[in-house]
């Protein structure tokens, strides 16, 4: 019974996207609906709710995802981010750097719909090597996410290590292979056929590379303090991002020379209610989840079934991911039924890389996913063309995934 009423939570939750209601109430309301499925009284309910959202860890995640927006807009308003790209673009000189490592770059900031910071560059890029719309697209849109297997400027990294209850570091760790695969992938299917005989125009310059230097240094700085500082639990790793994010924003705002009115401004414009209700609806569906037992009843239902746990781990989040276009929808949403799996057996955390590999090619798949529909849009490229050119390149990643997954269980 525990598939049966999560099958139905999640085909509501699908109807609802569908229907194009606000995700985050919609998770709250499927949330209600699975509380009750379990024959939660109101009481118990509100007391889940309340449990699931204030408390510390939960106000970590919320701070440090919105103090990533507002540093990643701080640089956009001082001008960082059109220097970083200028810089690499004089440095590189050849286009084939430019369509794949300016996306790669703008990819370290977690900004909504960021891939349309790197497009006009790779467009101009692109009339040299006369790419079509539909490959255009596709590498400004996988290089653009690239890092989001591993970086902890991302929240489907931020919440993984919540749920697992491990620090930023092993996340990265377990997903690092994840990320390796993708750029491999890329670059033989994006720079397969492209020819340029053009001569290299770029040079490296001690200007060009302090200009580089300068306009990546806040997010140098956060991603080195949450890799390199040792961290026992995930309430650790979250305060050093917390913490590193709050400090790289101040110190950045007086180097940049933005006063309070601009911080200020800055904040205001980028806050979101939206946004900020998906994390609650996330935590509270998380809460339901593990308060109501669901998660021991569907790994019970799924063993009975005899459905392979591959499957399990690659198929549940992929819905999840298609349906939302959202990571840490499906890591919110999965990944507390999937945790029996995470931490049990002799190779935990290649089951987590698994399903966070079936759930992220589910989000780069997702016909919602903001950053698909813009950039399509920008180089009006066919959306059936440009998925010819995703699918490819997304199924050796997940196939890589299986494969190590396969080999681990069944022939170590």
């Amino acid at each position: 019974m525990g598939v049966l009423k999560f099958s139905l939570v999640a085909f509501l939750l699908i109807l609802m996207i569908k229907k194009k209601y606000d995700l985050g109430l919609s998770l709250m309301i499927c949330a209600l609906a699975l509380g009750l499925m379990y024959q939660m009284v109101p009481i118990e309910l509100g007391i889940t709710f309340y449990k699931s959202t204030v408390n510390l860890p939960g106000f970590l995640i919320l701070t440090a995802v919105m103090m990533i927006i507002f540093l990643s807009e701080l640089m956009k308003k001082a001008g960082r981010i059109r220097l970083l790209v200028s810089s690499l673009r004089s440095m590189l000189g050849d286009p084939r750097g430019v369509v794949t490592l300016v996306p790669a770059m703008i990819g370290f900031l977690p900004v909504i719909g960021g891939a349309m910071i790197s497009a006009p560059m790779v467009e101009e890029a692109s009339d040299e090597l006369k790419l079509t719309a539909p490959k255009k697209t596709f590498l400004n849109y996988w290089f653009r996410h690239l890092w989001e297997y591993i970086f902890p400027t991302f929240p489907g990294v931020i919440f993984s290590a919540a749920i697992l209850g491990i620090s930023l570091q092993d996340v990265a760790k377990a997903n690092i292979p994840l990320t390796i695969t993708a750029i491999a992938a890329g670059l033989f299917f994006g720079m397969k056929g492209v020819n340029h005989t053009k001569k290299w125009d770029g040079g490296v310059t001690g200007r060009l590379l302090i200009d580089f230097f300068v306009s990546a240094l806040p997010l140098i700085v956060v991603i080195s303090a949450v890799l390199i500082t040792k961290t026992e639990t995930v309430l650790d790793s979250l305060i050093v991002l917390n913490v590193s994010l709050i400090v790289v924003f101040f110190s950045s705002a007086l180097l940049y020379r933005i006063g309070p009115k601009g911080i200020w401004e800055i904040v205001k414009t980028n806050f979101s209610i939206k946004f900020v209700l998906i994390i609650i609806g996330i935590l509270i569906f998380k809460g339901i989840i593990e308060t109501t037992g669901a998660v021991e009843e569907i790994s019970m239902d799924l063993n009975d079934f005899g459905i392979p746990v591959f499957l399990i781990l690659i198929i549940l989040p992929f819905i999840i991911g298609g349906s939302t276009g959202i990571t840490m929808a499906f890591v919110g949403i999965t990944f507390p039924i999937l945790l029996p799996f995470f931490t049990t057996g002799d190779y935990p955390m290649v089951a987590f890389m698994l399903a966070y590999a079936g759930g992220f090619a589910g989000v780069m798949l997702s016909p919602v996913h903001l950053c698909l529909v813009l950039t399509a849009e920008y180089f009006d490229a066919d959306l059936g063309e440009v998925y010819k050119e995703i699918v490819k390149p997304m199924a050796v990643v997940l196939g890589f995934a299986l494969a190590v997954y396969l080999v681990c269980f069944y022939l170590l």
